[in-house]
């Protein structure tokens, strides 16, 4: 159904694989994907315009990459809780408001919520997670806060650059933070290490921070 102007869509409860690019640039409004899919396609629904509301299956292993790219009108979407991964860029630019990070998740790649101007919060249910990967919130800027997950080791490179922090606590085992990992934060006012081990910090990683943002260290 690749760029064909079909807007409503009812598939097959035996259905279990959706393939890649299976409804890129489609007119698709809704989808509502059965239990017994277990795979779906790297671009499956990028640049779905229209795209309002999804229903994934329970069954899914992981978002591929792009998946949802540029699916503007998509607010909000629940992860199915088997969920481990989530692909390179998979809601790059779309609409999303506001997400949950199940409990299983144990990767998101590079830039997965790059320039998703519209999100507000994001909730991580999972502490598997040790990367924040580059450009992950990159241009995010009405994210104001967020948690990160207690078991995070590294923020690489540009992950919040552009976004709309105002604050946030770097957690303890944190050990590398990559190069403008927060650049242009322009309403960052606070930044808190809770972990007394070095880290190291990449070139520009606090470019462009209000003059009286205050980074607070461990003795």
């Amino acid at each position: 159904f690749m760029s064909s102007g079909i807007s409503e869509i009812t598939l097959p409860n035996q259905l279990k694989k959706i393939s890649e690019y299976a409804f890129w640039d489609s007119e698709l409004k809704e989808i509502k994907i059965s239990k017994n899919v277990t795979q779906i396609g790297r671009y499956a629904f990028w640049n779905c315009k229209k795209l309002e509301k999804v229903t994934l299956s329970p069954n899914l292993k992981k978002i591929s990459q792009a998946m949802f790219c540029q699916c503007v009108k998509l607010k909000t979407i629940t992860l199915p809780k088997n969920i481990t991964r989530i692909e390179n860029g998979a809601f790059y630019e779309s609409g999303l408001t506001n997400i949950t990070i199940p409990k299983k998740v144990t990767t998101i790649e590079k830039e997965v919520f790059y320039h998703c101007t519209s999100l507000k919060k994001v909730t991580f249910e999972t502490q598997k997670l040790k990367t924040i990967s580059s450009s992950l919130f990159e241009g995010c800027k009405k994210l104001k806060m967020i948690t990160l997950p207690g078991n995070v080791a590294k923020i690489e490179e540009k992950a919040f650059k552009e976004s709309g922090l105002t604050s946030i606590t770097i957690p303890e085992k944190v050990t590398s933070i990559g190069n403008e990992a927060f650049a242009d934060c322009r309403s960052l006012k606070n930044i808190v290490f809770e972990g007394e081990q070095v880290v190291v910090i990449g070139s520009d990683a606090c470019k462009g921070l209000p003059a009286d943002c205050i980074i607070t260290v461990p003795a």
